[in-house]
């Protein structure tokens, strides 16, 4: 998710952001239409270590995983309605950031001279 954040801010690394944010997007509608709805295959990649490893009542969610871990207890609506929202502002920042990369590269641009 941090990758997903922020990796569309920078012109060197939105490609990193395209793939991260389809991958993600992927694996939340396309996986999830199987598993459920949100599902992640690195989370669950985390959890099957985590518990091999005996580390046993996870949550559905690994930003709740690490919130737990610093302490902090909320709903995981709340926390999934949050990081939806997050998302959805990284794809529209993502695609904004491409639209001016490539608008810029053929010279166009909505503003009249």
């Amino acid at each position: 998710m941090f990758s997903n954040l922020f990796l569309w801010w920078f012109r060197k690394t939105l490609w990193l952001a395209q793939i991260t944010l389809a991958m993600t997007l992927i694996s939340w509608v396309g996986l999830g239409y199987r598993y459920g709805w949100g599902y992640c295959f690195l989370t669950e990649w985390q959890w099957q270590i985590k518990s091999k490893r005996g580390e046993l009542s996870l949550p559905d969610s690994y930003i709740q995983y690490i919130l737990q871990k610093l302490g902090f207890s909320y709903a995981d609506s709340d926390v999934n309605r949050v990081v939806l929202f997050l998302f959805v502002v990284s794809i529209l920042g993502c695609l904004w950031r491409t639209w001016r990369k490539f608008s810029a590269k053929a010279g166009t641009s909505f503003v009249s001279k």
